[in-house]
């Protein structure tokens, strides 16, 4: 009975581990990845994979919450200050999205204890899975398109990019009271941080 109970606290443990761990590296892969179909590929096995080894599904749950939005929770340095800049202000933009937000709170409850029963049911499981992560995509294609369309009316008028992406971000937050050039100020700050090291 008390090898039982050993096995049964070992393979829950060695599950836990294993769980944080897949959560872990798709958290990182899908900020890492800027492809952002690739990094939905990424998102979907990560949620398939979790609850085959965590059991506890409100642990299952917030582990979904965080992340299907983990794509804009952290933004890793770019290459080039430009393309830095426009992929954290966007990621900074889906983050203050009501829309996207809604959807990805309520969806991760409903698809977290929904993805605590795929091994029983599947097809269904992966099914719903897929359909989530599609129109989190759907909405993150809008709004990226919306946004370069802001930033090439912007660049008619202003010859300077970041202008430009300062310019498109302020109409897509115009309720917003957040001060913007001290937004960019920090991440040029930063980028040229982590550049110098």
């Amino acid at each position: 009975m008390i090898k039982n109970g050993e096995e049964i606290y070992v393979a829950t443990l060695f599950g836990l581990i294993f769980g944080i761990f897949i959560f872990g590296l798709g958290f990182v892969l899908n900020s890492r990845i800027e492809n952002s179909i690739l990094s939905k590929i990424i998102l979907f096995f990560s949620l398939i994979a979790i609850p085959f080894v965590l059991r506890n599904p409100y642990l299952v749950v917030l582990l979904t919450v965080i992340l299907l939005p983990s794509r804009y929770i952290y933004t890793p340095v770019q290459k080039e200050i430009i393309a830095d800049l426009k992929r954290y202000l966007f990621n900074r933009l889906m983050l203050r999205s009501k829309t996207y937000l809604t959807l990805a709170i309520t969806g991760g409850i409903f698809l977290g204890f929904s993805l605590s029963a795929i091994v029983n049911y599947p097809i269904s499981i992966i099914i719903v899975t897929f359909f989530v992560v599609a129109l989190l995509w759907l909405i993150e294609f809008s709004n990226m398109k919306s946004f370069e369309e802001k930033i090439k009316e912007a660049a008619e008028k202003n010859s300077d990019p970041i202008e430009s992406m300062r310019y498109a971000y302020k109409l897509m937050t115009p309720f917003s009271n957040e001060d913007i050039d001290k937004v960019i100020k920090d991440r040029i700050e930063l980028f040229k941080n982590a550049k110098n090291r």
